[in-house]
């Protein structure tokens, strides 16, 4: 399949590595020459100098025979003019990365009214996931459908469950809940009503999420108790700021730690309820005047991943009930 990506970023080279892994015909366009030289060096792809909005560069590169084309710039208009003008000339589908937050309430009707297949914005995933894991009750993973109705959970077998050395045609499984899985040391079973369950089993069960709930408890499930009321973040990026955004529609307080002046002025007119502060989230002093101890949550969303780790230990350490590393 032939595939067109414009941007050699973090992200773009990411695609690029992931769709030649599955054998797939990669063509880069990037304005940088030294990103382009570095691709010629090290990848098997036809890299491409110039700007993916061009529709002469792109009918160069014959992007009418491209099954798919994503827009992965750091501009979100160049992102969607690509995407734009790839459809025009006979790209089969196109994805366009859009992050600014003025675009957030306009993405479905950019898509439908632009042509363009499909949007990606992964800071916003990234504060949803988030969002999803601050509010779980289970400290393993869970996953919810149908409007949060659904609940497919991960959980293990407590050795002094009630379940335990039973058969499941034995047990009392609340109606709608089904075992789907049963994780055994490196064996993956798919289980019927003969199979037994053993102490620290993991199992995975869908259905009801009520239901689910209640035979999660009957198996020893470690139950996250108490809703969320206080958040701290470290870090103010685009990230951040979408998590706060929704953390305020929940009516839970929350705190930005950011180091940039610029952007704490940024985040205070944005944001209507938020605390920001100006300092550095690693500043332990700052974490304890700030009463991190009596936290519900804290996240760390710092450009760094090292800086994330840290930080995100460091906030454990002080008393912080749950940590969220990026």
């Amino acid at each position: 399949m032939k595939v067109i990506i414009i941007g050699a970023g973090k992200v773009g080279l990411q695609l690029v590595e992931s769709l030649l892994n599955e054998k797939h015909d990669v063509i880069v366009i990037d304005n940088d020459q030294e990103v382009i030289n570095r691709l010629d060096d090290t990848l098997d792809v036809l890299a491409v100098k110039g700007n993916g909005v061009s529709i002469n560069l792109l009918r160069k590169v014959e992007c009418e025979n491209a099954a798919l084309l994503i827009a992965v710039t750091n501009s979100d208009e160049a992102n969607i003019v690509s995407c734009i003008n790839a459809k025009k000339l006979g790209a089969k589908s196109v994805i366009a990365r859009i992050r600014d937050p003025e675009y957030v309430e306009e993405l479905e009707f950019i898509r439908k009214n632009l042509d363009i297949d499909y949007i990606i914005n992964p800071e916003l995933a990234t504060a949803y996931e988030i969002l999803r894991l601050l509010s779980s009750t289970y400290g393993s993973y869970t996953e919810e459908f149908a409007g949060g109705n659904v609940r497919l959970t991960e959980i293990q077998v407590d050795r002094q469950a009630t379940i335990i050395d039973k058969q499941i045609k034995e047990l009392k499984i609340p109606k709608g809940v089904i075992i789907t899985a049963i994780a055994r040391g490196s064996d993956i079973i798919i289980p019927n009503g003969s199979d037994y369950i053993f102490a620290k089993d993991i199992l995975y069960l869908l259905g009801e999420r009520n239901s689910v709930d209640m035979f999660a408890k009957a198996a020893g499930a470690h139950i996250v108790s108490g809703r969320v009321r206080d958040v701290m973040i470290s870090g103010g990026g685009l990230t951040a700021f979408y998590l706060a955004q929704a953390l305020e529609k929940k009516n839970i307080n929350v705190k930005i730690v950011e180091q940039n002046e610029e952007k704490c002025r940024e985040l205070s007119e944005q944001l209507e309820k938020t605390l920001i502060l100006n300092g550095d989230g690693t500043d332990i002093s700052l974490l304890k005047a700030e009463q991190v101890e009596g936290m519900d949550a804290f996240v760390s969303l710092t450009g760094f991943d090292e800086e994330n780790i840290l930080v995100a230990l460091l906030a454990k350490q002080l008393g912080a009930k749950k940590v969220i590393a990026k």
